[in-house]
């Protein structure tokens, strides 16, 4: 990434997006000129949109209002700082029961990387990028739709 904060601010901009759709299950897909965002509505429906790069990188976007917060902007906006700290060049980010698994790669070489709510929600709490031993996910540990589609489950 050239420009520092990118994912924070991408991030935390769809967060604020999602929140006002009172989404759940997010999947976020990386491209080059455009991000495609996946989610269930309650009731279960799911719907699904694309944003342009420049949409995304707009001065006034509106989760700055909600940062730090619990909110859904508040925490992709943290998983956008972890990103952006350690380099990652995201393929797509989906959320699971426990918190939202990365994926990408990091100086070329392929990467998963869970980012825990707890971890999201503790600004005082160790960065998981900044610790020896970060968290990589098991793929034969659980059952999840991403899973599924990529041959992981068991």
């Amino acid at each position: 990434m050239t420009q520092p904060d990118v994912w924070t601010q991408k991030l935390g901009w769809l967060g604020a997006f999602l929140a006002g759709q009172d989404a759940r299950h997010v999947e976020i897909l990386n491209r080059d000129t455009f991000v495609t965002v996946a989610w269930e509505r309650p009731g279960g429906s799911r719907q699904q949109t694309k944003f342009n790069t420049e949409e995304l990188l707009r001065p006034w976007a509106p989760y700055k209002l909600k940062e730090g917060s619990s909110s859904r902007s508040g925490l992709l906006s943290a998983v956008g700082r972890e990103v952006d700290r350690a380099g990652i060049d995201v393929a797509s980010i989906v959320e699971e029961d426990e918190g939202f698994l990365v994926l990408g790669s990091i100086q070329g070489r392929y990467q998963n990387v869970c980012f825990g709510y707890a971890e999201l929600l503790d600004p005082l709490g160790a960065s998981a990028t900044d610790a020896q031993d970060e968290t990589f996910v098991d793929t034969t540990a659980r059952s999840t739709p991403l899973r599924q589609r990529l041959h992981l489950s068991s």
